[in-house]
């Protein structure tokens, strides 16, 4: 019998695949995944805390480096932007 007319074969439709029809991952693929959003987390929660400890340092900051509102705004961008 033809596999695609097969009404119990599901990936004749694309069914029996992964999302949109590509091929299932393999284990260390999907562990690879998990490992990359657990990274991007990680970076992103850092990068949260920092800004955080940096508007807390504002005073200090400015006055032992003779930053103005301007300069301590560049700082802030950049780490916005990383």
């Amino acid at each position: 019998m033809n596999s695609a007319l097969n009404p119990n074969d599901l990936t004749a439709c694309g069914l029996g695949r992964g999302w949109l029809g590509e091929k299932p991952l393999k284990a260390g693929a999907s562990q690879l995944r998990w490992v990359m959003i657990g990274m991007a987390f990680l970076a992103t929660a850092i990068t949260y805390l920092e800004r955080g400890a940096l508007s807390v340092t504002v005073p200090v900051l400015t006055d032992q480096l003779h930053m103005t509102s301007v300069g301590y705004s560049r700082v802030i961008f950049a780490f916005m932007l990383a």
